[in-house]
C-alpha cells in the first residue's frame, strides 16, 4: 500500500490548485505571498510513484478512472502549472488525495448547492477578465464544455467543504500562539503579542489543519482502497 503525505501547504492549494481554476489560485498566491511558497506546493501531497508508471487505470472505493481521463485533465491545465509538476506529481500529489477527499465528502453527505457553483462561476469569470479573457475563450481553447466546467467547480467545492467539515474541531489555544510569537521572536521586530495574535492564529491553525489531514488522508487510502492496474 502507497503511502501518502501531505507537507505544510495552504489548504486552499489541496482544492482549487486543480483543474481550470488553478491557474487563478497560482497567481493570487504567489502574488501574496511570494515565490519561495513554490516548494510547499511542489511537496503538498505526495505518494511512492513506484507503482504509477504504465498504469491504465486507478481504483478508487470501487470507482475507476482510466489513464486516458485523468491524462487530459492533467492536460488542460494552465501550461504554468504543467511546468511546475509532472504527470507522475499530478497524479500522486493531486488527483488521488483529491478524489479521496471527493469519495469522503458523499459519505459525509456534503451537499454544495448551484447558487454555490453559480457564484464561484462569476468569481472566476472576473477573474478571467482581469486577464483580458472570457470564459468561452478558456473553454474553447481547452475542449470542454460549459457543464464540464461546472462539475468541476463543484468538485472543488466539495472538496472543500469536506476539509472544513472534518477540520471544524481544531483550536489553537493563546498558549500554542505564545509559543510561536517567542519562537519568531517577533518582540524583537516592535510587533507586540496582541498584533500578531491574528495573523499567528491562521497560520497556526492552518499548520494544524494540515498535520491533521496528513493523518486523514493516509487513512482515507486505506479505507477507499486506492489501487494502480
Amino acid at each position: 500500500m502507497k503511502k501518502i503525505r501531505i507537507d505544510r501547504v495552504a489548504l486552499v492549494l489541496i482544492v482549487l490548485f486543480l483543474f481550470v481554476s488553478a491557474f487563478l489560485v497560482y497567481n493570487n498566491y504567489h502574488t501574496k505571498n511570494g515565490d519561495d511558497n513554490k516548494n510547499n506546493i511542489d511537496n503538498s501531497f505526495k505518494l511512492d510513484d513506484s507503482n504509477t508508471k504504465n498504469f491504465s487505470k486507478v481504483f478508487v472505493d470501487g470507482k475507476v478512472f482510466s489513464y486516458e481521463d485523468i491524462k487530459r485533465e492533467y492536460d488542460i491545465l494552465p501550461f504554468v502549472l504543467r511546468q511546475q509538476m509532472s504527470f507522475d506529481d499530478y497524479v500522486n500529489k493531486f488527483f488521488i488525495p483529491r478524489t479521496l477527499l471527493l469519495v469522503d465528502a458523499e459519505k459525509n453527505n456534503i451537499v454544495v448547492s448551484d447558487d454555490e457553483v453559480n457564484a464561484s462561476l462569476e468569481e472566476l469569470k472576473n477573474a478571467l477578465l482581469q486577464q483580458n479573457s472570457s470564459l468561452e475563450e478558456y473553454l474553447d481553447s481547452n475542449n470542454l464544455s460549459l457543464d464540464e466546467f461546472l462539475s468541476r467547480i463543484k468538485e472543488d467545492l466539495l472538496v472543500q467543504k469536506d476539509i472544513d467539515f472534518v477540520t471544524k474541531d481544531i483550536n489553537v489555544s493563546d498558549d500554542e500562539l505564545k509559543a510561536v510569537y517567542d519562537a519568531f521572536n517577533l518582540s524583537s521586530k516592535n510587533l507586540t503579542f496582541e498584533q500578531s495574535k491574528n495573523d499567528l492564529y491562521n497560520f497556526v491553525l492552518n499548520d494544524k489543519k494540515n498535520k491533521f489531514l496528513q493523518t486523514y488522508i493516509s487513512k482515507l487510502e486505506k479505507k477507499f482502497n486506492v489501487k494502480f492496474e
